[in-house]
């Protein structure tokens, strides 16, 4: 590695350090999962750059290496139990347009649209049967958002989410940690 890289990762890691808190440091390995694994913790890529480096490692190869939390443990927590709680809801909705809440991602776009967190909207016109349309695009619920206007948007969902399969939001809430494996 050239000197110009090996001080450009140094200052990026410096960087991390000094906005983000480090939640996990440790050797690893790579390796196949198989059968008997499954249901233990593992670590997977979570972005294409990610794979790519994973892909260069040989079964077995230790690795050495820190991971850093950029988003801070409760909005990680929070959106880990919107996602399921969104499962949760699409595998047992039974009100009406039920093909509309059979995915959790249609689930949280219908969420989003009931908590009214709406990003931009059109109204439309029929010149010639005067019929109205309206066209939403609902806002962003990603990590590049504020995380307080992500929080926010979260604590309205989750009553929303509860009411759309007739449960509370408590028992709701239990019941998707329990599917996570937190108590």
């Amino acid at each position: 590695m050239d000197r110009e890289r090996s001080s450009e990762i140094t200052a990026l890691l410096r960087c991390i350090r000094s906005h983000e808190s480090r939640i996990m440091q440790g050797v690893f390995f790579k390796t196949i999962i198989t059968k008997e694994m499954i249901g233990k913790t593992c670590i997977l890529p979570a972005s294409e750059e990610a794979e790519n480096g994973m892909k260069k490692l040989a079964n077995g190869e230790l690795i050495a290496g820190e991971f850093f939390n950029k988003y801070g443990q409760e909005i990680l927590r929070f959106f880990g139990t919107y996602w399921k709680c969104c499962q949760l809801v699409a595998e047992n909705y039974s009100g009406d347009n039920p093909e509309e809440w059979d995915t959790k991602e249609k689930v949280s776009e219908n969420i989003k649209i009931r908590c009214r967190y709406i990003k931009s909207w059109t109204h439309y016109q029929n010149e010639k049967t005067g019929e109205n349309s309206l066209n939403l695009q609902t806002d962003s619920i990603s990590f590049d958002e504020p995380q307080e206007k992500i929080k926010e948007y979260l604590l309205r969902a989750f009553p929303k989410l509860a009411e759309a399969i007739g449960m509370t939001e408590d028992g709701m809430v239990r019941e998707a940690k329990e599917m996570m494996g937190i108590r």
